[in-house]
């Protein structure tokens, strides 16, 4: 199938994608609706411009499916991290492959990469993406609790308190993001002018200082069925003292964690000291998912062969 696939443009085409998700999430439940809030708030982080490398693939006058990409450039190298999802009726038709062939053709960098997040409930997934020859770079842990685990903590030598107002600190949270993620395969480097950004699209954040310095903090984001963690980070200098377990736990307990308001985040599967922070918390892998990489000239031969 040869569809015709051009630019996203926000926040004309918001409707289009939140039917697009209505459309696939009716047929599987591991996508779940997006309402205009949150995909504004996606759209809107640094990494992915507004859009600018997303694009839209009709057939006739239906959006079928999109691409949803940003490039991202840090330690391990240059890659463009992408997502693509395709309405149910219009699969195993082609239009995977149009769309990542597009991915493919936004950079001209030799040695880039492209890389997806793929859950393990994603078979036709898995095998479309090994057929482009994509590989498995590692994996990430999703990990959840319902009831939090009570935990000892002489805490004498800091204070946790919620932020009201984040973007106010930006410039202190950065540096302790590109600090403590400079070595993750997940890493995107905040200035404070993209961490601000960040900070104003709604999410909740704690911090914990010492004599007023800020030495880490935790980011959540409340979701339609419970929160959301995307980051936890506290100064090397403060690591392995229990200050990550009692800030991610004080922020947990006064976001109303429970039986009915579940806490997930997901974290590296290599990543042994957060995971050991998450499980004396309560949490449990609920699901894995596979990071995929590849060459993008691979991918680009694969996807026009």
């Amino acid at each position: 199938m040869s569809g015709m696939i051009r630019p996203y443009r926000h926040p004309n085409d918001r409707s289009l994608v939140a039917a697009l998700y209505e459309r696939i999430s009716a047929h599987d439940l591991t996508v779940p609706r997006v309402d205009s809030v949150e995909w504004d708030r996606f759209v809107g982080l640094p990494q992915n411009r507004v859009g600018r490398d997303f694009r839209l693939a009709f057939v006739g006058s239906q959006v079928a499916g999109i691409l949803m990409s940003s490039f991202r450039d840090n330690q391990f190298g240059a890659l463009r991290h992408l997502r693509i999802l395709v309405d149910p009726p219009f699969r195993r038709s082609g239009l995977g492959r149009e769309l990542l062939a597009t991915a493919a053709r936004l950079d001209d960098t030799l040695d880039l990469h492209l890389q997806t997040l793929v859950p393990e409930e994603w078979k036709a997934a898995e095998a479309f993406y090994s057929k482009m020859r994509f590989q498995i770079a590692n994996r990430e842990l999703e990990m959840e609790t319902r009831k939090l685990r009570p935990i000892a903590i002489d805490r004498c030598a800091w204070k946790v308190e919620h932020q009201p107002s984040p973007a106010t600190i930006a410039d202190a949270i950065a540096e302790i993001h590109n600090e403590a993620y400079s070595t993750s395969p997940t890493y995107i480097h905040f200035t404070p002018a993209d961490m601000r950004t960040v900070l104003t699209t709604g999410v909740k954040v704690w911090k914990a200082t010492v004599n007023s310095k800020l030495v880490g903090f935790c980011q959540l984001e409340d979701t339609q069925t419970g929160v959301w963690i995307e980051s936890v980070a506290v100064r090397s200098d403060w690591r392995s003292r229990g200050l990550a377990t009692d800030l991610l736990g004080q922020a947990l307990a006064q976001s109303g964690v429970g039986p009915n308001r579940p806490a997930k985040l997901s974290v590296c599967d290599s990543n042994i000291g957060a995971r050991s922070v998450y499980e004396r918390l309560g949490f449990v892998v609920a699901r894995y998912t596979a990071r995929y990489r590849v060459k993008r000239i691979r991918a680009l031969l694969a996807a026009t062969a």
